[in-house]
């Protein structure tokens, strides 16, 4: 079985300096940054597929979880791609696996990567209920509240399974249209134009309804997509 530490110096391999730079302003975390970049990420996850593809499955789900839960940026995002590549460990995330995976993320992109490939798709699929959504927005830390709000997304993703859910979407809209903090707003936002590709009436119906008190760029954003099929 592969290592941790070897799959380390497989990420290692395409570390980037300036990357690194740039990575550090853009995406701000507590965590090691090499710099690589997310193609690069992605080859890796699909190397260590390949790797452990005959070993059994409570092996790969530990792997992952050492992975995901590393004090280094690329190997936590790789440990949640290689969960999401491999159906059988994301059929078997439980409800504790979940706030385990969800309780140490510190920046947006790690956030978004749990929300969309993990969270939200087991939400799909009716393993958790928008209740237990909602219970992640009365946490006052932001990436708790911002994970229920991406998680929406592949509720109505087509890449990710997701059918369209207009009712659930909006309702985690509605419940964070007073938070400005610009993480949810962000959020919202994704949210908002995610949903109008499957249902264009409803968004507009949504921000006609709310529309003096949503931020400014999410009224620019949202109205842009509607109209232009472009976010700016």
């Amino acid at each position: 079985m592969i290592t941790k530490e070897e799959v380390i110096e497989m990420l290692a391999k395409f570390s980037n300096e300036e990357r690194t730079l740039s990575m550090r302003k853009s995406c701000p975390t507590s965590l090691n940054i090499y710099g690589v970049s997310v193609p690069h990420i992605k080859q890796v996850a699909k190397e260590i597929v390949g790797i452990t593809k005959l070993n059994k499955i409570d092996e790969r789900k530990h792997l992952a979880f050492e992975l995901s839960k590393s004090d280094i940026f690329e190997c936590q995002c790789a440990g949640f791609e290689y969960i999401k590549l491999q159906k059988d460990i994301l059929n078997n995330v439980s409800k504790n696996d979940l706030e385990y995976l969800g309780s140490h993320l510190d920046n947006w992109v790690s956030v978004d990567t749990f929300s969309v490939y993990i969270n939200g798709f087991l939400w799909n699929k009716g393993v958790i209920t928008i209740d237990e959504i909602k219970k992640r927005l009365e946490s006052p830390d932001v990436w708790q509240r911002r994970i229920a709000v991406v998680s929406t997304v592949p509720l109505n993703q087509k890449s990710n399974g997701g059918k369209g859910d207009t009712k659930q979407t909006l309702e985690i809209c509605e419940m964070v249209i007073a938070d400005k903090h610009p993480l949810i707003t962000k959020a919202l936002s994704w949210a908002l134009r995610e949903l109008s590709k499957r249902d264009k009436e409803s968004v507009m119906m949504f921000y006609r309804a709310n529309e003096n008190k949503l931020s400014p760029h999410v009224k620019r954003e949202v109205l842009n997509k509607i109209i232009t099929g472009k976010k700016n």
